[in-house]
């Protein structure tokens, strides 16, 4: 007796069709469920993946450039900037000596070549500008001693032409 759902088989089942020697009979086979090996599903999701990232660095300019610095080493160019430390490894911040408050801060050049970079030192209300010498891979320490206020003071260290500063919160003078 022929199936009446001939061609729409369960996952489990599979209609044979009919052959010579089968006359109009169905032979119903019994398969496994089983899934592709991994591969068979990687590769695919890969491939589109790929063509994706393709096609987005022909279309998108921005995509492209970021591809551009991300296959490229290429070292930033900066300088850093930090209160000086001593020997022993502390940040000399609000030293005095003489009635004066002593700033000291040092700029490390990550820059291709040796340039002067000026900067700006604030103490309370006195303010005081400089350049420094920067060498690359090496640091220079400055020192600026300005008038110390009678009463609690900031010190504010800036580099021109950059956003870095260094801002610190002193006691001032005891008495």
């Amino acid at each position: 007796m022929p199936s009446r759902n001939r061609g729409y088989a369960s996952p489990l089942t599979q209609v044979a069709g009919v052959g010579p020697g089968m006359r109009g009979s169905e032979v119903v086979v019994a398969i496994s469920e089983r899934t592709a090996p991994w591969w068979q599903r990687v590769v695919p999701v890969t491939g589109l993946v790929l063509g994706a990232l393709a096609l987005a660095a022909l279309v998108v300019p921005g995509f492209r450039h970021q591809l551009a610095l991300s296959a490229s080493h290429r070292t930033d160019a900066y300088v850093e900037l930090y209160f000086a430390r001593t020997p022993a490894g502390t940040q000399q911040v609000c030293t005095t000596s003489g009635g004066r408050a002593d700033v000291r801060f040092a700029v490390t050049s990550h820059l291709a070549g040796e340039e002067d970079l000026a900067y700006d030192v604030t103490v309370g209300d006195e303010e005081r500008s400089g350049t420094v010498t920067v060498r690359p891979g090496a640091s220079s320490v400055v020192l600026e001693s300005l008038p110390r206020p009678s009463g609690p003071y900031d010190v504010r260290v800036q580099l021109f032409g950059s956003d870095q500063q260094l801002q610190a919160h002193c006691p001032g003078a005891r008495s």
